[in-house]
């Protein structure tokens, strides 16, 4: 168990104006729930595959786990639907708290016949989710807490990590999924930078 800062890069560029959290890291980066779909309702899989296979992740460094670079196999993947793999990009990029620009791909490697399917997270872009008020649908995102969109990372097309205007719509997504009266909000990065903020419209009472 550690404690961490978390960044948010809407200050200055590069510049944090986050807080600090408590994390447990001993079992590597940690599998977070990734929030409402793309209609604001609960996530459901959107693939049976559960066959025998490995979840490989390859990335040139890892600045806070020097040891986790190369192409490996990821020690902490349980197993589950291909997206479940393709999510564990994102989850070392950040555990590595690697600078922008540098690149990690993750590849669900099944049997044959099976094509892998790989997807590569470059740090610095992403969607980033700030919840004011608590969730009802998920009382662990904490308000005021920042963190990445990862359902939209991996399941929307465009991801929410390279189109801003996927990430503009998830701001809304999460307040009808949270429920309430809570208001949601997504900056989204380029390459550490941010490039626009987005805020939900509040919900109207009944007539």
């Amino acid at each position: 168990m550690r404690r961490r800062w978390y960044w948010v890069l809407s200050c200055l560029p590069l510049l944090a104006c986050g807080g600090e959290e408590t994390i447990d890291d001993t079992n590597g980066p940690a599998v977070t729930t990734r929030g409402p779909n793309a209609t604001g309702e609960t996530e459901r899989q959107t693939s049976s595959v559960r066959l025998p296979h490995q979840c490989m992740i390859a990335q040139g460094i890892c600045v806070k786990h020097p040891s986790y670079v190369g192409t490996f196999p990821d020690p902490w993947y349980q197993g589950g639907e291909i997206n479940s793999c393709l999510l564990r990009a994102a989850d070392f990029s950040l555990w590595c708290g690697n600078p922008p620009g540098l690149r990690t791909t993750a590849t669900w490697v099944g049997p044959p016949p099976a094509a892998p399917v790989s997807k590569t997270y470059i740090a610095g872009n992403s969607c980033v989710v700030t919840l004011h008020g608590p969730c009802h649908a998920n009382p662990n995102l904490a308000p005021l807490i920042p963190f990445h969109d990862r359902w939209g990372y991996v399941y929307l097309k465009p991801s929410t990590d390279v189109s801003i205007q996927q990430c503009a719509k998830r701001a809304q997504a999460y307040r009808i999924w949270c429920g309430g009266q809570i208001i949601a909000q997504t900056r989204f990065y380029q390459l550490g930078l941010l490039q626009g903020t987005f805020t939900s419209t509040p919900l109207l009472p009944p007539k």
